[in-house]
């Protein structure tokens, strides 16, 4: 991943610039550089994978927040539908009895009249 900006440099160009470098900061501290720049890029991928799971973490409670929403949202459904229900029930007994006594009633005019 490093090289793919490396790609416009030849071979004499990425010596020259190695030169360069060792010019400017001298061969004895060369290997402290790069181990600070290791270090460096390794603070960085913690970091990254920090935010990851935390970023992870957060999309589990939001989801194990809108599951209980759902559920939550469910067992109510289930509630007013069993309420309707009952209700639908005694609505349906009562124009039942009201029924049966107007019949009984007919039946015993029909009886009187005969």
């Amino acid at each position: 991943m490093i090289y793919l900006f490396l790609n416009f440099l030849g071979t004499g160009e990425l010596i020259f610039t190695v030169l360069i470098f060792i010019l400017l900061f001298g061969a004895d501290k060369i290997p402290s550089f790069s181990r600070n720049i290791g270090m460096f890029i390794n603070k960085l991928k913690d970091a990254s994978e920090d935010i990851k799971r935390e970023i992870n973490n957060s999309n589990l409670d939001i989801k194990s927040d809108i599951d209980e929403e759902i559920d939550q949202i469910l067992k109510s459904k289930k509630k007013k539908k069993k309420n309707i229900n009952k209700l639908i029930l005694s609505v349906n007994n009562f124009f039942f009895k009201k029924i049966k006594k107007k019949n009984y009633r007919l039946l015993l005019q029909q009886k009187h009249s005969k």
